[in-house]
């Protein structure tokens, strides 16, 4: 048996490690406080959000959402075929805002939704609304609104169901990056 290694803070060998010791014991903190307690990390799965997120990117969302805003980026709970999901969609309307949509185009107030830019063939048909956005509730949408299932299929969606808004991608490495809720360029 070979002989037993014993950390021993006040012997002088051992104490030059303390440095190292701390900085790997903060790193920790860090990571933890990051990934556990400030934000709440989620996968994309699908191009629904493309060209801003992209299938796999790995996004960190905050904790404690209770204001959406138009163009903010939200993890949320939904039921799709009776299954709850979780989803990853752009708030377009807020309650009270009055939305109609022509195909893949969505009209809030009466205006084009900003975060899109569709052609006139994308916003033909199928019609819905107009219809206001209840008390309590947003419309959630897609980026890229052909591949997108949102509130255009699945109705609007409860401020209490949201779990967070988009504050960044880490991952991968050559897409990290902050989110602004008013950029949507990737």
């Amino acid at each position: 048996m070979g002989p037993e290694w014993r950390f021993i803070p006040f012997r002088d060998s051992d104490r030059r490690h303390l440095p190292l010791l701390a900085i790997l014991t903060a790193l920790l903190v860090v990571v933890v406080l990051v990934f556990v307690v400030i934000y709440r990390p989620a996968v994309v799965s699908g191009d629904s959000m493309y060209p801003t997120l992209h299938d796999a990117d790995r996004v960190l969302f905050t904790r404690d959402y209770t204001e959406p805003r138009r163009g903010d980026i939200v993890l949320a709970a939904a039921l799709r075929n009776g299954m709850p999901v979780r989803i990853i969609k752009r708030v377009v309307a807020v309650s009270g805002d009055t939305v109609e949509v022509q195909g893949d185009c969505i009209l809030v107030n009466g205006e084009p939704e900003p975060h899109r830019d569709l052609t006139r063939r994308a916003c033909e048909y199928p019609r819905i609304g107009p219809l206001v956005v209840p008390e309590g509730r947003v419309f959630l949408a897609g980026d890229n609104r052909p591949a997108s299932i949102d509130s255009r299929l699945i109705g609007t969606v409860d401020v209490g169901d949201i779990a967070g808004r988009a504050a960044a991608i880490f991952a991968p490495v050559h897409r990290v990056r902050l989110i602004d809720a008013g950029d949507p360029t990737p």
